[in-house]
Parts: structure tokens; sequence; C-alpha cells
């Protein structure tokens, strides 16, 4: 065999090493042959996960007798409790490993000569490897980091480390009487009985067929009877779910991967044949992009009241996170029966109409504004999805932020806005008291960036529901600049923020309103009349409304994504919500109600409107009208300081504005549009217009 070198050079420094070998104190250079020589010893017995088939054949095939009880792989630290009858009933695997095995191993097999078992109770991590010479009495222990496998005793550049115990026959009986032993009278065998038989009749392939696979398992069932263990209830679920709890975790790794992966090719660039480490100054234009890659992760957020959901890949569903246990999923998304979506949608019903039944105004458009508010609870942990597809589709990252991440319900006092928020809550599943006050976001006088950001930065995909948001987050900077770095920058998967903030105070630039969807809720609850009534009312809804309709609803979304079914219409996020809870009053044969909002709605733009119809209208003097069609506004007549003037004008809609310095000029034309009402000069302006030409 050929000897291969353990110590390996790097940049010429001989001192680094993958493998560490510590005997008698000092740090060695072995090979693996010096390791496991079968010159010295002759029997071996082993306790470690072992890569492949054909490097155990090549370890084991030269001692007199081997006993080896395999653990489980590094990557399987976190194997449940099932690993083991997981091992024991895939039986096309342990076919597998026996006919990739040398000859002369499978021969000792038969012969009893090498014995290979493992544990059905628990999962071994252990690596302890005992070696004997039984004609001399030479022993030898090796404990340490490294697996039986190539990459870690061969030179693969992986760090791993083993201490060496020659001859210390009180360690080497320690750990053969106390440890290995008792391990290897609890094992079973790992190749089957049957096997051995076949192969001693026929000396050939094993192939693998259901009636081969049959006569193994009833076989091993039999003879393993006394040590197969006794499942508890908790470990029978465990079981049944271990196959969702795979591939979660398989999709949150893969997600990891790719995340590292963005991140290294960021900051490296291809030089030759190598990649290299980017500049300083090219890393520096590359910040704001790393820094949101790399802190896309599932952070734990102290105060967070909402379930974690994430998004499955494979599935297109949902999993819940455990909060104690953030590896532990487990599966949400699932079908309900139409009795259960029946009473969720009269419950939601209930709720919408206690915005007609105990507020002073009874038009059915507030109506409609609540339900949006839920339509885009339900829909918000897949705007992200919307986000991606909208980019891919135009491929242009510009348009990412068509479909806001931000939905702000603005309303006055008892408006019941902070109730929608609740009731929301509610309905994805929240923990009490569902929403989260300001104050958790908020550093001094302003928002507090590195909070809000830990939220926006998680995979996990409930919405933040916030109470009391200040005007000043959306007219000051650092609002403003967050408003519009997690509407542009954020990518993959994230969730949205909906928060109430007061109607009166609320204004802001032409930059956030394109960023953010703007509902207005202005009919409030009649206290005085109702006070006692309505809140028996609303507490009976409350009482009864879980999360069951939005775990279907979920279902339904990753049925329409793995259909390919559309997602969203131009401009309407809420598009696909809107069609699934149709489908859902069609199901329970009940008609969709009037106050069913089929488009979204623009309350911005309409209150703007109405500000400035009404400024126009009381102040038509201060509106002067210039030959070339644009307007004068004498600022001054109107306002009684700057920063009610740049709030007011905040409002003016798109084109209005022709210049906002120390005059404001708007566009006559599209101001009057705008405002809905006529030029009060048109035939005047017309007749100018007809002899200039």
């Amino acid at each position: 065999m050929e000897q291969i070198s353990l110590l390996v050079q790097i940049d010429d420094n001989p001192i680094k090493k993958y493998l560490c070998i510590v005997k008698d104190d000092k740090i060695v250079d072995m090979t693996f042959e010096d390791i496991f020589d079968t010159n010295t010893f002759n029997e071996f017995y082993a306790v470690t996960y072992v890569s492949s088939p054909a490097f155990f054949s090549k370890v084991v095939k030269d001692f007199k007798k081997v006993k080896f009880i395999i653990g489980i792989d590094d990557s399987e630290y976190l194997s449940s409790f099932t690993s083991g009858i997981e091992k024991f009933v895939d039986i096309k695997g342990r076919i597998g490993f026996w006919n990739d095995l040398q000859k002369e191993v499978k021969e000792k097999i038969c012969d009893e000569s090498i014995s290979i078992r493992f544990t059905l109770d628990a999962p071994i991590h252990s690596k302890i490897y005992l070696l004997n010479n039984s004609e001399t009495g030479f022993k030898r222990v090796v404990i340490g980091s490294a697996n039986l496998t190539e990459k870690a005793f061969i030179n693969k550049k992986q760090y791993e480390d083993i201490i060496i115990f020659d001859n210390d026959v009180e360690k080497y009986d320690l750990y053969y009487n106390q440890r290995f032993k008792p391990l290897f009278e609890a094992g079973v065998n790992y190749i089957p009985d049957i096997i051995r038989k076949k192969y001693l009749k026929n000396p050939s392939v094993i192939l693998f067929s259901k009636e081969v696979a049959s006569e193994i398992l009833n076989n091993d069932l039999e003879i393993n009877r006394n040590k197969f263990c006794v499942l508890t209830d908790e470990q029978m679920a465990e079981l049944k779910s271990r196959s969702q709890q795979l591939e979660e975790q398989y999709e949150v790794k893969k997600e990891e991967i790719q995340r590292s992966t963005n991140i290294i090719n960021h900051i490296t660039k291809k030089k030759g044949n190598n990649y290299i480490l980017k500049p300083p100054d090219e890393l520096k234009k590359q910040t704001l992009r790393i820094e949101t890659i790399i802190t896309k992760a599932s952070k734990s957020i102290t105060d967070d009241v909402r379930q974690l959901y994430r998004f499955m890949d494979k599935t297109n569903t949902l999993s819940v996170v455990d909060k104690n246990n953030h590896e532990f999923y487990k599966p949400f998304s699932e079908k309900i029966d139409i009795e259960n979506i029946r009473k969720n949608l009269e419950l939601i019903n209930r709720f919408v109409n206690a915005y007609e039944l105990f507020t002073f105004k009874t038009n059915k458009t507030y109506q409609s504004k609540i339900m949006e508010i839920i339509l885009f609870s339900f829909m918000s942990p897949y705007i992200w999805k919307l986000r991606e597809e909208i980019v891919l589709k135009t491929s242009s990252e510009s348009n990412r932020s068509t479909f806001p991440v931000f939905l702000v319900i603005a309303g006055r006092a008892a408006s019941g806005k902070t109730t929608a928020l609740e009731f929301i809550g509610l309905l994805l599943g929240n923990n009490s008291p569902y929403y989260i006050p300001y104050s958790l976001i908020q550093s001094g006088r302003t928002v507090d960036k590195n909070k809000l950001e830990s939220y926006f930065d998680s995979e996990y995909l409930a919405p933040i529901l916030v109470d009391e948001i200040p005007s000043s987050f959306f007219t000051g900077k650092t609002g403003e600049n967050i408003i519009k770095e997690i509407s542009n920058n954020t990518t993959g998967k994230h969730p949205v923020m909906i928060g109430t903030t007061n109607v009166r105070e609320f204004n802001t630039t032409s930059q956030v309103l394109r960023r953010i969807y703007y509902i207005q809720v202005d009919s409030e609850f009649n206290t005085k009349e109702f006070n006692a009534e309505s809140k028996k009312y609303l507490n009976e809804i409350e009482s009864e409304i879980d999360n069951s309709l939005f775990k279907d609803f979920s279902y339904r979304i990753a049925e329409k994504i793995k259909n390919k079914d559309v997602l969203y219409k131009e401009n309407d996020c809420l598009f696909l919500a809107r069609e699934i809870f149709k489908e859902y009053y069609k199901e329970c044969g009940m008609n969709v109600p009037e106050w069913f909002p089929h488009q979204p709605f623009y309350d911005y733009e309409e209150r703007g409107k109405e500000i400035w119809k009404n400024i126009y209208e009381n102040n038509r003097d201060a509106f002067i009208e210039k030959d070339d069609g644009t307007i004068y506004v004498n600022t001054s007549i109107i306002f009684n300081n700057p920063r009610e003037r740049e709030n007011i004008v905040n409002y003016l809609g798109i084109g209005c504005v022709k210049e906002d310095s120390q005059i404001l000029l708007l566009n006559g034309d599209i101001f009057y549009n705008y405002i809905g009402v006529k030029p009060r000069n048109s035939f005047i302006s017309t007749i100018k217009k007809y002899i200039k030409r």
C-alpha cells in the first residue's frame, strides 16, 4: 500500500496539520497505515461512522478479528433516536453496503471473524478505536474527533485531532469493558443473517427485491425481538414526522448554503484559475448588498408574538418552528373540512359587520377596507414570492418595490384600527397580545434601525404587527431611509409589516408613498351608545377564531404555486387572496358579501384629492394662473408655517408639482384633473393658445 503522509504543508509551513496526532504527549507524524498497523495488531474494535464499504474493506481486511459498531456522521449530530430503527428497516441500504464490500471481507463476515453492528435505541456519535495483538498482548487506544473516513484520515483538508495511547492496559480495558463491550452486546447485526446464508450458497451480488426485503426484515425481527426497543406515544409521533423534519432541515440547510455561496460570490473575483478577495474599494461598493445577504438569517427576536412560519421550497407549504428549539419544525399547511371553513368565514363576516353595526358611518367602503386588511394579512407570507416573481418576469430589479412591504392602517381614535390589528393576529395564530407596540422597535425619539431590520432579516414570514406608529416614522429621514432600503434591497424570503397610525398626523413623501399600501379607516365606533354591546360582540368572535382557515389558505396557495397559476395581477398583490376567498364563499354556499373588495384602494391619493380640492375652493385667490398653463400658489395665504406647507404639499398627486422651492408652481391641467374641477379660465386659456398659433 502507498505510504501517504498525514503531515501537510500549507504555504511551506510544516507546522500546520489537518490531522493532529498526539502520541506520548507529543505531536507526531504518522501515516494511516502506521495508526492501523496490521503488522503490529491482529484485532480491531471500533465505534465510529464509516464513509463507505470500500474504505471499510480497505481498513479491516487484513485483521484476523474485527468487531465494529456503526455510528453516525457528524452532519447527523441532531439525529433523532429513530435513526437506529430507520437503519434497521433500510433493507435496500444494508444490501447495498454488503454488495460493495470486498470479497475477502464478505468471507470473513460469513465466518464471523468480522462482525458489524449498530444500536436501535439511540444514535452513536463516539469515535473509539481499540487495537490488540492477541499473541503479544500489545494494545493501542485511539480516541478523538476523526471518523473512519478518507476525508479525516487520508488528508482531504479537514481539521481533526486524535490521541494515541500505546500499551496502556488500564485505558484499553476501561474503553473495552465499560464502553465498547456493552454497546456491542446491545447492538444488532448490520449484515442480515439471510444475506450471509445466501452468499454461502451462491457468492454473487444480492439483488434487491420485495421478496428478498420481506424475507430479511421478517427474519431480523424474529432474531432481534428482545432487542427491539419499546416506543412511547411521543416517540412514535416523532418517528412518523421524521421524514418531514428531515425534509425541512434539508431546506433550511440548503438556504444557508445558498446564502453563503451568495456572500462568497460578492466578496471575491476571478483571477486566473483562482478566486481572490476583492480589494477594499470594490468591497466598499458592495457593502449594502453584502449586509443585506449576510444578515439574512433566522434570528431570534425578543418579544416576538408571531408564529414562526417558514416557506418550504420543495412543497411550497408553510412549516412552523418550535420557539424553544429552532431545529424542530412541524408542517403547518393543511386542508381543513368545509364546516371549519364555513365557521371561520362566518366569524370573519361578523367581525367586518361590526364596522357597520357599531360605528357612526354605515358606508360599506369601511367594511371593504377591513376585509382588504384581512386579505393582505393572509397573503403577507407570500409577498416576498410575488416580489421575486415580478423581478424574474420583467428582468428588472427596480420592479421589486411594485408590491409593498408595508401596510399602513390610518385612522382616528376609536376607529377600530387596533382591533383590526388584534383580529388578524388571532387569524394568523399569534400569541397574546397578538401585536407589538411601536416602543419595542423604538430608540429614543426615532425607530431603532437594528431592531426593525432584525425582523426583516429573518425568514419567519408572519407579518410584523405594530401598533401606533408615529408620523415621524414616515416623515423622518431614518424611517424614510429604512422603508426605501427594505423595499428596494430586501430579497429572498422575508416578512412584511402591518402597522397602525393616526390619520390626522399622517403624511409622507412620494418616495415613501409608492413603497407602502395606505388604507384609511375613518369610521369611528360609537362608544357612548354601543360600548358594552360592541365589546361583548367582538369578544365572542375573538374567543372562537383561530388560525385554521389560514392553514387551509396556505395549503391552497401551495397548490396554486405548484400548478403555476397566476399569483398576481398588475398593481394588485392581493389578486390570489381575493380568488381563494371567493372560492371559500362558493364552496360554502355563501354569497360573496357586497362589501368584499375586488380591487385595491388608493386612499392616500383620494385623501390628497379631497384636501387640495378643499384648499382650492376655499382659497381661490391664492391660485394664480399664468399664460403658460402653470399655477402660482401663494402659500402664505394657505399655510401657517413651513412644516404645514411641506406636509400638505406631499399630498399632491404625481405630476402636479412643477416647482417646489421658494415658490410653489403647479402644472395646471394635471392639478385640475387631480382635484376633479374645471379650470376657472379654461375658455380664455383656449383662446390665448389659439391666437399664439
